[in-house]
């Protein structure tokens, strides 16, 4: 799945629905999430930390903000989980987002 995203917009939220391999959720509860995104049409690295929502879901998200939409150009993500205890969990489907030119 593609989002399209205005340059320069801030704000705005993306939300990740983890799974396991088996499609149930990844429960959340103490780990540190972190988000990054690279592409654009000039080379860029955007590294957030995520926020839970939903812990025993599997629901987390992160805001990205005018800086890290200044770029046009599609991004690959991954979220990686870190559960403190040498276990990371890192996403396989990566969702893209496309930032378009402001008009």
């Amino acid at each position: 799945m593609t989002t399209s995203i205005k340059q320069n917009s801030g704000g705005i939220p993306l939300e990740y629905n983890l799974t396991d391999y088996k499609g149930e959720p990844l429960n959340l509860t103490g780990s540190t999430i972190t988000f990054n995104a690279s592409g654009g049409d000039v080379a860029k690295e955007i590294t957030k930390t995520c926020t839970i929502v939903d812990a025993d879901s599997g629901v987390c998200s992160c805001t990205l903000t005018t800086s890290d939409t200044d770029i046009t150009g599609t991004f690959s993500t991954e979220v990686s989980v870190d559960y403190g205890d040498g276990v990371i969990f890192i996403t396989i489907d990566r969702m893209r987002f496309r930032i378009l030119a402001s008009l």
